[in-house]
This record gives C-alpha cells, sequence and structure tokens, in this order.
C-alpha cells in the first residue's frame, strides 16, 4: 500500500485512489480492486446496496483507516488531515451530553451563525436536552449541521439522507449542493442510484460482495 500527499495551492482539492483493495478475515471487500478520482466542485457519490463497502471505502477516503493495497494520492491546499469534516452514519445516541453543548464546541471556530430550517430552530429551542433525547431524525439533522459549516473544504458523508424526509431532506440537500457550487470537495454515499441529487456528476457503483468490515 502506497500513501501520498501533495500540496498545490493553486490547484483544486482531489482524492485518488489506484487499484485499491481493502481485506478483511482473509477477504477481499470489492469484487475487484478500485481506481477513481473524486474532485472538488463536483458531486461525488459513492452508491451501491447494503454491504457492497460504501463505509469502508468512505473510511479510506477520510483517513480513518488505510487501504490493504493500492495507492491513495491527495492533492490539497494545506495537510487533507485537516481540511476533512466526516459525518458517519448516525443511529439513536443514549450518550449524556446537552444540546447547547455539543453545539457551542461544534461552532466555537465559525465566525457566523450557520443558517437554520424549522426541524433545526425546533431542537434549538430546548437546548438543555440531551442528545439522547431527540429521535434518530432529529439527531441526524443536528448532527449534519455541526458537520456541514465547519471552517474545512473536504467533506465526507455517509448516507447524509438517512432517516429523513420533506424538507429536513431539503434542507440537507441544499447545503451540500451549495458546497459543491462552492468548490468544496464533497464526498457522499447514497444507498439509492444518486439519481435524487441535482448536481451528482460523479457517480461510482459499488456491487454487493456479502462483505462487511
Amino acid at each position: 500500500m502506497c500513501m501520498e500527499e501533495w500540496n498545490l495551492n493553486s490547484n483544486p482539492r482531489a482524492i485518488e485512489i489506484q487499484n485499491c483493495q481493502i481485506v478483511c478475515d482473509h477477504r477481499s471487500l470489492f469484487e475487484k480492486p478500485l481506481s477513481a478520482s473524486f474532485l472538488s466542485g463536483r458531486l461525488n457519490i459513492i452508491s451501491g446496496p447494503n454491504g457492497s463497502g460504501k463505509t469502508s471505502l468512505l473510511d479510506v477516503l477520510a483517513l480513518r483507516t488505510k487501504v490493504t493495497s493500492g495507492c491513495f494520492l491527495a492533492r490539497s491546499g494545506h495537510s487533507l488531515a485537516k481540511e476533512i469534516a466526516y459525518f458517519p452514519q448516525t443511529s439513536a445516541h443514549t450518550f449524556d451530553i446537552k444540546i447547547r453543548h455539543l453545539v457551542d464546541l461544534a461552532h466555537r471556530n465559525t465566525e457566523e451563525t450557520p443558517p437554520v430550517c424549522l426541524e433545526i430552530e425546533s431542537i434549538l429551542q430546548d437546548s438543555n436536552r440531551e442528545i439522547g433525547e431527540l429521535s434518530g431524525g432529529q439527531q441526524q439533522i443536528l448532527l449534519f449541521w455541526l458537520v456541514a459549516f465547519q471552517p474545512l473544504h473536504v467533506f465526507i458523508y455517509d448516507e447524509p439522507l438517512r432517516h429523513l424526509d420533506g424538507h429536513a431532506a431539503t434542507f440537507v440537500s441544499g447545503i451540500i449542493e451549495e458546497q459543491v457550487t462552492r468548490g468544496e470537495l464533497v464526498i457522499l454515499s447514497d444507498h439509492s442510484d444518486g439519481s435524487r441529487w441535482k448536481l451528482a456528476n460523479s457517480r461510482l457503483e459499488l456491487n454487493q460482495s456479502g462483505l462487511t468490515c
């Protein structure tokens, strides 16, 4: 496995994988080694059924884990690790932390108050509640809101529309498409074929492998 990072201040951010494979329990996660480029200024979607390796690949792209074989190449204005905002798949959390404390922590480095939707306004009206008191959908949109407005330039989202519908889903997709238009590097996974994203101009489809790492 090789990993390389180079800085080109006048060029867009990019991540490239070449012949990458992840092996778990002596079995390959992907049907065949993957090669793909993820560029800034376009919406990079990774689609596929459950078990096809979407989350495992996002973990590689977010520098949370390494590939077993192949090359990982990154181009950014600074150290890539310092530019990534990562939004994992969320499920109901029961940890004891108040909403207002989490919001203060997440937005301590932001200069402006991020825009909100009706769902966020409703959650913030009683910010003394703990995260575990929110529904799965409320946790999803709150945590997305906290991640999406970090002063960073690489945004990686694992199924950001999961648990969301209606106005909340429209709010999330609108924020992501604004990031793309602004020229950020945005990568997300989607259980569907990605057709619901207006700016889906780059798509990598993974096939079912039957292996979960």
